[in-house]
């Protein structure tokens, strides 16, 4: 119904038929040889498949190049936020110990045993006491030595990094030092390695300076000036993180983690008590001649940071 079968020899040659399809154009006819009941399909050419390889080829090399990209650039945005986690927990607790640190006559501060500069200095924080023998356990003082140091030991994997110790005292244990501009004895000045904890894993490096409202810049602390202006405070900390990938990846290096500090100490060993380290510091990082066992991938890596805080002058 619809189409009719034509049997002839015309222009189309003998044995064919001919199938005319009115449904859709009375003049339309489609050829069929007699052993095959279906018309034949093409399928695709060789050019047609080679250049849709191609094309598929350069596809997942684009999306390869892409999810590479997206991976490198999280990577680097993780270790900078667990470089600015470090930093932050480190600085704001010396933020607060600062706040309320004591520095007064016969209060030495800023300084060690041998009367370097050193972050070092007394608080009204209660401190812990119970480490020597015969003191009670679990009891504190409410005058306590409060030092920052960063320790790069190599051999103790588990104490590297910026340290915290605060040691508690009575007013009464000063009381032999008396009159008032004496100072504690060295001993006091030096917290005992025992009190000393890990509170900044990853920090290689601290450095601190000192400005006046004179404009003075010194890595010692002023506090006895003759004129008030020169006195010091505020003072400027900075620390040099690094994240644990990237200690990882310094770790791998035969003597690495200790490598790295000493050709970082040897770069920055031109910065002056009276200047600013950060520059130096940054520079020295961005030097490739500075470090040859240290691609700079690893080395972009590592980030310094600074905090400015007032100091509490009693």
């Amino acid at each position: 119904m619809g189409s009719a079968v034509v049997a002839g020899s015309g222009a189309f040659g003998a044995g064919e038929r001919y199938v005319r399809n009115h449904l859709f154009s009375p003049d339309s006819v489609t050829t069929c040889k007699p052993s095959s009941i279906r018309c034949a399909t093409a399928g695709f050419s060789l050019a047609e498949v080679v250049v849709a390889v191609a094309v598929l080829s350069v596809l997942l090399v684009m999306i390869g190049s892409l999810v590479g990209q997206i991976s490198q650039t999280w990577q680097q945005g993780k270790a900078r936020v667990d470089n600015m986690t470090k930093a932050r927990v480190s600085l704001d607790l010396l933020e607060r110990d600062l706040r309320s640190a004591l520095l007064a006559r016969g209060l030495p501060g800023f300084k060690d045993a041998a009367g370097a500069p050193a972050m070092t200095f007394f608080s009204a924080q209660p401190g812990p006491v119970g480490l020597e023998a015969g003191a009670p356990q679990g009891s504190t003082r409410p005058l306590s030595l409060v030092g920052y140091r960063v320790q790069d030991n190599p051999a103790a994997p588990y104490d590297r990094g910026l340290q915290r110790a605060t040691r508690g005292y009575s007013y009464e244990e000063r009381a032999p030092f008396q009159p008032s501009g004496a100072e504690f004895p060295a001993t006091v000045i030096a917290p005992d390695d025992r009190y000393y904890q890990v509170i900044g894993p990853g920090v290689l490096r601290m450095d601190y300076r000192f400005l006046s409202s004179s404009g003075t810049v010194t890595r010692k602390f002023v506090w006895d000036a003759a004129v008030l202006e020169n006195c010091s405070s505020t003072v400027t900390i900075y620390l040099l993180v690094a994240d644990e990938s990237t200690l990882r990846k310094m770790d791998a290096v035969p003597g690495g983690y200790a490598l790295f500090l000493s050709r970082f100490d040897a770069a920055v060993a031109g910065v002056s008590d009276s200047g600013f380290p950060h520059g130096v510091w940054r520079a020295a990082l961005d030097s490739d001649a500075a470090f040859p066992e240290f691609p700079a991938a690893l080395r972009h890596n590592i980030h310094v940071y600074e905090r400015t805080l007032s100091i509490p002058l009693h």
